[in-house]
């Protein structure tokens, strides 16, 4: 084989089950949003002019950062954005961590970090969450002697736990290395638990966001991150030259600008959330945070998590099952529409009910 000899045993990255689309399908599966983009998007490219892609995007994607810039209220010179938030994890792992220089990541979180850090030949120091899958911050700076960099996806997936600005700022002032704070699903958490204004007093730290969650716009790739000017300097020096092409630049631009769409949507799923939460634990299930677009969840009425995984796909719906340690008893269940998560309901109740389990239900 010719590839490096770090990279022969590596295990690529795993995404959730990609079922073939069709009109019964229930995705639950990828924590995609269940309503779709802001329809200023279609509106805006019924007159556009196709004969523009001819040239090539604007490198840095200058229009992009400065509708972000006036959204957040941070400066141009803070942001960058990506190919999705892959890339910049790439990027950054590309541009600030030496081969055998280690980062500390919780387990479980988002297992991409630990693929990409083996990718670099960057050694993982995982430190295990609590039992109910709290982040221990002592424990992390405790290990932290030897790491030059930390990850912290806020709030955690799959696990939906979110960790205070507090505690985030109790790390950043002991801990020197690069901080990275993936806020992907910031949106869906109360309000002010987003640690974004920390960039102006601390330059170690760098947030990421991505279109992918809360704008319902996965399928464009497009994440964004906030930072010193100096690391944002390092990240454009390293980037692809045309990292984002012009279409993905002026969709993200448009589904940016429709704050009041966007802050629907997001009522209407953590509506549904609060309401799935409540149903799960009448059928016997005990939940976790309850901070993004899904709910972890563990069932505690005598069925196995792999069994009503199994029993679901069967029913055209898809949620989430990790057969990895600490989660394989568990399920990710993504918020869906009403519609959606009745359908779920009514299929969980069956299913219950075929066990002869009690419940309480409003379905």
């Amino acid at each position: 084989m010719l590839e490096r000899k770090h990279l022969q045993t590596l295990e690529g990255y795993v995404s959730g089950f990609q079922p073939t689309w069709n009109n019964d399908l229930i995705k639950l599966n990828s924590n995609e949003n269940p309503y779709p983009p802001s329809p200023k998007i279609k509106d805006y490219f019924k007159d556009f002019n196709f004969d523009q892609l001819r040239f090539y995007p604007n490198a840095k994607s200058d229009s992009l950062r400065e509708c972000i810039a006036n959204i957040y209220d941070i400066d141009v010179e803070n942001i960058f954005c990506g190919n999705g938030s892959d890339e910049i994890i790439s990027l950054l792992f590309r541009g600030f961590f030496e081969e055998n220089s280690s980062v500390i990541i919780p387990y479980p979180t988002y297992t991409l970090y630990e693929t990409v850090a083996k990718i670099h030949d960057v050694n993982t120091i995982c430190i295990d969450t609590e039992e109910d899958f709290s982040i221990d911050v002592d424990k992390i700076l405790s290990s932290s002697k030897k790491a030059a960099g930390i990850v912290i996806v806020n709030p955690n997936a799959p696990t939906g736990i979110l960790l205070s600005v507090e505690k985030i700022k109790f790390i950043l002032n002991q801990f020197k290395g690069l901080v990275i704070l993936d806020e992907a699903y910031i949106d869906f958490a109360d309000e002010n638990s987003s640690c974004l204004q920390l960039i102006k007093t601390y330059p170690n730290l760098i947030v990421l966001r991505t279109l992918s969650k809360s704008y319902s716009l996965c399928g464009i790739r497009l994440g964004y991150c906030f930072a010193s000017k100096d690391i944002i300097s390092i990240l454009d020096k390293i980037k692809d030259s045309y990292n984002i092409n012009t279409i993905t630049q002026l969709l993200a631009e448009e589904g940016l600008k429709d704050r009041a769409y966007f802050n629907h949507n997001l009522e209407k799923v953590k509506s549904t959330r609060t309401r799935l939460g409540h149903e799960l634990v009448n059928l016997g299930f005990d939940i976790y945070g309850q901070n993004a677009n899904f709910l972890l969840c563990k069932p505690n009425n005598g069925l196995e998590a792999k069994a009503i995984y199994d029993y679901l796909a069967e029913q055209n719906i898809f949620i989430r099952y990790f057969d990895q340690p600490r989660l394989a008893d568990k399920l990710r269940i993504s918020i869906g529409t009403e519609k959606e998560i009745d359908i779920l309901l009514i299929n969980l109740h069956k299913l219950v009910r075929e066990k002869g389990m009690s419940f309480e239900s409003s379905v």
